[in-house]
């Protein structure tokens, strides 16, 4: 599926409407969305936050926001990669920072930073975290739009 149609698919929304012909004058812009979702979800090199990881917290940010095609979108991405887990206590940490970024991003403190790097997630890793809610957090918003320009 291209770029434009698929986040078309995720939102819900057909061709023909109003959002998809908005899309398709920004199909270039969606080409680099999907190879950012690319970059943060599947790269080359997830250092120490694996993918099936990411997936799941991809996943879980989606459906706290009402979006479960979203959230299968992303567990599709990732599903074939295994099932790894951190150890308890880490995969806690970056869970429940995953979560306050999805539903609280107002509440983020150096605190939070602090809590990650305590259960012992790495500097590069934090940053991996950081990429991985942000681009999430602009899918939600674009999916989201894209709904509310067609009415739903």
């Amino acid at each position: 599926m291209s770029a434009p149609g698929e986040i078309l698919a995720l939102a819900g929304l057909g061709g023909g409407t109003e959002a998809a012909a908005a899309v398709a004058q920004r199909g270039d812009i969606f080409r680099m969305v999907e190879a950012a979702e690319t970059a943060v979800l599947c790269p080359a090199e997830p250092g120490g936050l694996p993918i099936p990881l990411r997936g799941r917290l991809a996943a879980g940010m989606a459906e706290a926001h009402g979006l479960p095609e979203l959230a299968a979108h992303y567990r599709a991405r990732t599903e074939t990669m295994g099932d790894v887990a951190l150890a308890d206590g880490l995969e806690q940490a970056v869970a429940a920072f995953a979560e306050m970024a999805a539903m609280r991003p107002r509440d983020a403190t150096g605190g939070d930073i602090d809590a990650l790097r305590g259960a012992g997630l790495a500097e590069p890793d934090i940053v991996r975290l950081c990429e991985l809610t942000a681009f999430v957090a602009f899918h939600i918003r674009v999916v989201i739009g894209l709904r509310v320009m067609e009415g739903q």
